[in-house]
């Protein structure tokens, strides 16, 4: 016995002034130094100067004292058991508790006594009293009586070593785990379960619980990083005290001397210290954080130290979502086969990704770990879980639906980042199919739709983690507009635009005619189209409200919205002809849509939400296959024009005149077949009939090369036409190409100027050259000759007419050289499909 007290108290001499336990009972006391509580009258320090279990009957008794110690810590002591263990008779030394009664405690426990002739010492850890088994080790043998000098010792990160001490004094380790569920501690215990005939053969000596190394540093502050708009977060060198961590007045920002309203080092990271102030940082401002006073589990204390960071506000567009794999089927050609979305810092500065969401339509995918990315670098969001880029964050389960989805990337507090509507007919119709990135072009253009965004053209299917193979300057520049206003309430307006917008805070984006005036202007999540208005009076059937933008409501790139006057009113009962299925589109380009126009002819406000679409029977001329209820509120007012499409995305490419379009989106069409068919518009609450159209292919101008893409247009009752290739073979949400020419139309060519001088200074550099054509003119050729009758530029061939058809001449020859000073002649040749009519002449200048 004396030879273990002098080797455990070599170990203390080591390092005894940092052990919080350490008790060899030669005071013969267990109630002070340190002090023992629990079954204290079942215990006593014997004769030899060991503790033993002197218990009255068979039970359960323990002994607890207070310990923090568990991070880089040893736990030795002396036990003994006089009996052979089983499992009424045996100890348990709970090294880790968080509570002093082991009824009642989680924590890490050392079984010493078990069932059957194999008993080992054995590591347990106990929740919520499940228990489950950490270290079973090869040894010593105790299912017989034994004493032997136990050590046990855990890391900072959860290691575990356990072994005991041999009659040279070394260290035999005997098992090894890890575990690292529980991270604190309170308690150090011995509890001892006897029956009757064991009941004072437990002994105890020589105990030891500290650090594995003796601590003379005080902590160091390391970092500080800004957690959110008034939080910090500050990492340590090592684990820190808890009650001083949590005194406010040891910590002090400048400038402006504040005292954070709260401190505590965060559970779990007890090297780290979460700071919160009563109000938001200033952008772009830097700060110093002054920190005293703290001290570390060893009664280390820091000296007053300074660290440095600058704030930065954390807005929309900070961090894009710059490119999106959505369909990897087929495999893109170099790039492993996992779906993925890639986001880019926009910003000169670095962020720190953690608790960030990635949001894939109701799916989300939260962001956990100290990511960093660096103003201008990538990082890449998948599932893979062995990436070829080193700036990736494995996201179980990421997944991005092909077809469609909205694509929204929110900080650690839940706002709004950045978002994306991704559609596969934004991609090149030859890429659709699969096998693709899709590319934003511009990351300073937060609208990540429209021409900001394309197909890779990298030959591995897209770049991860690198620039976008399309990266060039696109901003935008251009005022977002409303496309539809409706009453929602009789006092509650609804405003939609053509792209995202903002509200400059406690503005008001419209104006309105008295008497009325604007209570409130809402905005739905930042990704949606619409503001919601609170006006007062309520608006009475029969007036028409009008809403004035003002320039305190913008895009997201600052453009003011253009200053179009929108009206509002209740909605009349629509009857037979009033609106008309003016334009359809029944077979689309690959990657586009289905569409039919509507126009109210009439001299009603008319709701959108009155009608649904439907096929129509020719036999019974009654319309069938009805389909849902057009949902949007949309007003038609007399004259106005709306498109009905399930995607308008791709519209500006296919259809770039089609700009400032009220477009309602959904599926409200009925199939259209490409060949033949019928379409009927009907009042939702009875089904009657307000207009139809029956189609065939052979409807379409006889000598088109295609009618694919090519819209039929109304040009009277009864009477569709192809629409004009100068307006790209449709006109939809606006007014059509074809229509009925006047009777005394006889042609002629319009000049505008009548003098050009081609010298690029921005003024009469071009002619613009309109075609008015007779009636039964169906295409046309257009040349330019000198005043010699030389024909030195084809400006147009076979072109498709309507009403009116533009070209513009720039003043060069077909070499593409500017033509010299004189007057030149502009013909245009016409024809119809059974030959040749009279062409048309005008004269222009050309000048210095």
């Amino acid at each position: 016995m004396k030879y273990f007290v002098l080797i455990i108290s070599s170990l203390m001499l080591a390092g005894i002034s940092s052990a919080q336990v350490c008790d060899n009972f030669e005071d013969g006391d267990f109630h002070s130094d340190p002090l023992w509580e629990g079954d204290d009258s079942q215990f006593c320090v014997n004769d030899e100067g060991m503790l033993q279990l002197i218990a009255n009957a068979e039970g359960t008794y323990f002994l607890s004292t207070r310990n923090t110690l568990c991070d880089s810590t040893e736990w030795v002591f002396w036990l003994r058991e006089n009996f052979s263990p089983s499992a009424n008779n045996c100890c348990r030394v709970w090294l880790m508790a968080d509570h002093s009664d082991p009824d009642n405690t989680d924590g890490y426990f050392l079984q010493l006594g078990e069932s059957g002739s194999e008993d080992v010492p054995e590591l347990f850890f106990s929740e919520n009293g499940e228990v489950s088994s950490v270290v079973r080790c090869t040894g010593p043998d105790i299912h017989s009586s034994f004493a032997f000098m136990f050590r046990v010792v855990r890391d900072k990160y959860g290691f575990w070593s356990l072994g005991v001490i041999n009659d040279n004094g070394i260290y035999e380790e005997m098992g090894t785990g890890f575990h690292d569920q529980f991270s604190q501690t309170s308690w150090f215990i011995f509890q001892c379960k006897c029956t009757s005939s064991n009941t004072d053969n437990f002994f105890f000596d020589d105990i030891v619980v500290r650090n594995t190394y003796y601590d003379k540093e005080p902590p160091e502050a390391w970092e500080v990083t800004v957690a959110g708009s008034n939080k910090l977060i500050v990492k340590f060198s090592e684990r820190l005290e808890a009650v001083g961590a949590s005194q406010t007045i040891n910590y002090s920002l400048t400038p402006g001397e504040i005292i954070p309203v709260g401190a505590g080092v965060i559970p779990g990271n007890e090297d780290q210290v979460q700071l919160l102030f009563s109000e938001s940082f200033d952008d772009g401002c830097e700060y110093s954080l002054r920190i005293e006073n703290l001290g570390d589990p060893a009664g280390n204390i820091m000296e007053p130290v300074f660290l440095w960071f600058k704030y930065h506000e954390l807005k929309v567009g900070s961090i894009i979502i710059s490119e999106v794999m959505a369909d990897i089927n087929p495999v893109p050609h170099g790039l492993p086969p996992y779906e993925y979305v890639e986001i880019c810092n926009a910003t000169d500065f670095s962020i720190n990704l953690n608790h960030f969401q990635l949001r894939i339509n109701s799916r989300e995918y939260l962001i956990t770990g100290d990511y960093n990315i660096q103003g201008g670098d990538y990082m890449v969001l998948s599932d893979n879980p062995e990436p070829l880029w080193d700036n990736a964050i494995l996201t179980d389960g990421l997944s991005v639906p092909n077809s469609s989805c909205m694509i929204v990337l929110c900080s650690a507090e839940g706002e709004p980042v950045h978002w994306m509507r991704y559609e596969e007919s934004l991609h090149d119709s030859s890429k659709e199919d699969g096998g693709w990135s899709l590319e934003v072009v511009d990351i300073t253009n937060i609208n990540a739709c429209g021409n900001n965004v394309c197909s890779s053209v990298d030959a591995r299917g897209g770049t991860p983690a690198a620039q976008n193979s399309i990266a060039a300057i696109n901003p935008d520049l251009v005022s977002p507009f409303i496309t539809h206003a409706s009453l929602i309430t009789e006092d509650t307006v609804r405003v939609s635009f053509n792209e995202p917008v903002r509200v400059i805070e406690n503005e008001m984006p419209f104006i309105v005619d008295k008497p009325y005036f604007i209570e409130s202007a809402e905005l739905s999540s930042p990704w949606d189209f619409n503001v919601t208005l609170s006006i007062y009076p309520a608006l009475p059937a029969g007036e028409i409200l009008k809403l004035f933008p003002t320039e305190k409501i913008t895009d997201y790139a600052g453009n003011m919205c253009r200053n179009d006057t929108v009206k509002v009113a209740f909605a009349e009962m629509p009857q037979s002809g009033d609106v008309i299925i003016n334009e359809v589109l029944f077979n689309p380009e690959e990657g586009f849509y289905d569409y039919a126009e509507l126009y109210n002819q009439s001299g009603k406000v008319v709701s959108l939400s009155s009608f649904s679409f439907a096929g129509y029977d020719t036999l019974t001329c009654e319309a069938c296959d009805i389909q849902d209820i057009i949902d949007v509120p949309v007003l038609l007012f007399p004259g106005d024009y709306v498109l009905v499409t399930r995607d308008t995305l791709g519209f500006s490419k296919r259809y770039p005149s089609a700009k400032n379009i009220c477009a309602v989106l959904g599926d409200f069409l009925p199939l259209l077949p490409n060949d033949e068919g019928a379409l009927s518009l009907v009042t939702f609450n009875d089904g009657q009939v307000v207009d139809f159209m029956t189609y065939n292919s052979s409807m379409h101008y006889p000598v088109l090369y295609s009618d694919e893409g090519v819209s039929l247009e109304r040009v009277d009752a009864g009477i569709w036409h192809s629409s004009g290739e100068l307006n790209d073979f449709g006109t939809p949400g606006y007014k059509n190409s074809q229509s009925l020419r006047s009777i005394e139309s006889q042609g002629e060519i319009l000049v505008s100027p009548k003098v050009i001088t081609p010298d690029n200074d921005g003024r009469d550099d071009v002619a613009t050259i309109k075609l008015q054509c007779p009636d039964d003119v169906e295409s046309a050729d257009l040349f330019i000759f000198d005043q010699y009758g030389y024909r030195i530029r084809v400006l147009s061939e076979n072109i498709f007419l309507s009403d009116e058809n533009i070209i513009v001449w720039d003043g060069t020859n077909e070499k593409g050289k500017i033509v010299s000073p004189g007057y030149y002649v502009i013909v245009a040749s016409y024809r119809n499909r059974f030959g040749l009519k009279p062409a048309a002449k005008a004269s222009i200048a050309v000048g210095l």
